[in-house]
C-alpha cells in the first residue's frame, strides 16, 4: 500500500512540474534580450537612470533616446520570448513615459510602440486601463523659468526699508513659483 502511495505521489507531481518547467511565466534575471543582451534588470536600471537625467535637465531630455531604445528592443525582445510575464506591462507603460517626456518625433514614435506592445498584449491590465486616458502632453517637460535681472527695479528705493534694490543681488534670487532642479545628494566622505 505505502509503494503504491509513493508511485502515486511521483506521478503526480511529475505531472504538474513539468508544463512548468516547461514554460516559464517569468523571465529569469540572468537572461539577456535584444541587440544589446540587457537583464531585466538593466532594462529597469535604463528606465530609472533616464528618469532621473529627464527630470534634472529636460531641456536634453532627447540626449537619453539611444539608450533608452537599446532598452526598448530589448523590451519587445523579452515580450516575445516571455509574453506572460507579469512585470511586462508595467515596464511598457512607464518606458512610453520616458519616451515621452523627450518631447521629440522620435521618443513619440518609441512611445507609441510601447504603447501598443502593452494595448494588444495586456488589455487587461491595469497599466493598459490608466494608459487609455493618456496622452503624450501630460508627460512632456514643463517649462523652466530662466532668471533673468531686471534694470528697472534694480534703480530705486525699497518702499518698506529705504533699501536700494541695487544692494541686494537680484540674480541670485528666484522669482516665486521658479522651477528649478533639485542637487544631486551629497555622500559624506568616509
Amino acid at each position: 500500500m505505502r509503494a503504491k502511495s509513493l508511485v502515486l505521489c511521483t506521478i503526480l507531481v511529475a505531472a504538474f512540474a513539468h508544463p512548468a518547467a516547461a514554460n516559464p511565466v517569468v523571465a529569469p534575471a540572468d537572461e539577456y534580450f535584444g541587440r544589446m543582451k540587457l537583464s531585466i534588470l538593466g532594462i529597469g536600471n535604463i528606465m530609472h537612470d533616464t528618469k532621473l537625467r529627464e527630470a534634472y535637465d529636460p531641456a536634453h531630455a532627447a540626449d537619453n533616446y539611444t539608450k533608452l531604445a537599446s532598452a526598448e528592443d530589448a523590451l519587445e525582445d523579452w515580450a516575445a520570448k516571455y509574453p506572460q510575464d507579469t512585470w511586462l506591462p508595467g515596464k511598457a507603460y512607464y518606458m512610453s513615459h520616458e519616451f515621452w517626456a523627450m518631447n521629440t518625433p522620435d521618443g513619440d514614435r518609441a512611445a507609441e510602440r510601447c504603447r501598443a506592445l502593452l494595448l494588444s498584449r495586456y488589455a487587461e491590465s491595469r497599466y493598459s486601463l490608466r494608459a487609455r486616458s493618456e496622452i503624450a502632453s501630460m508627460f512632456q517637460p514643463k517649462a523652466t523659468t530662466t532668471i533673468a535681472s531686471s534694470t528697472s527695479s534694480a534703480t530705486g528705493a525699497s518702499a518698506a526699508g529705504g533699501t536700494s534694490a541695487s544692494a541686494v543681488n537680484s540674480a541670485s534670487v528666484p522669482p516665486a513659483g521658479a522651477v528649478l532642479p533639485t542637487p544631486a545628494a551629497v555622500t559624506p566622505h568616509s
